[in-house]
């Protein structure tokens, strides 16, 4: 499969609460099947592409915890990871159940959610996988 695509469950250390939302992750191989226009229309960074691990996830999700409490918990995500001026950054695409339950079909596996003006029930954020440090985040969207 090109894609790892799974509902996962990270739990964070220290006692934080598990992410209950579903969760797809990005394969560099997914990306590159991607329209031109789908990559421009949702803010998809170009090459060079990678597949976020387990612990490069949870270390963003950590870092995503440090500006909400509780940290969205239940909001489906999409993670893609690229590099940006030699640093790996995952990209973290966040959406409520309001909007999830609207792209509840299987294409949100395949291509990038894109919600615009969707002022608490999305956002976009991407960490900056060395440093753990959130390098944007912004509210309200998931796209351009």
């Amino acid at each position: 499969m090109a894609m790892l695509a799974a509902f996962m469950t990270l739990a964070c250390s220290r006692g934080k609460p598990a992410w209950q939302g579903p969760r797809v992750v990005f394969s560099p191989e997914a990306l590159s099947h991607l329209p031109e226009a789908v990559v421009l229309m949702t803010r998809i960074p170009p090459p060079p592409y990678w597949t976020p691990s387990p612990s490069e996830i949870e270390s963003a999700e950590t870092a995503l915890s440090r500006l909400s409490d509780p940290p969205f918990l239940d909001f489906g995500r999409q993670y893609f990871g690229f590099t940006i001026d030699g640093r790996r950054v995952v990209q973290v695409r966040g959406f409520c159940e309001r909007y999830f339950s609207a792209v509840r079909d299987p294409q949100w596996e395949r291509t990038p959610v894109l919600l615009l003006d969707a002022g608490a029930c999305a956002f976009l954020a991407d960490v900056d996988t060395n440093s753990g440090d959130v390098r944007s985040f912004e509210w309200g969207t998931a796209g351009p």
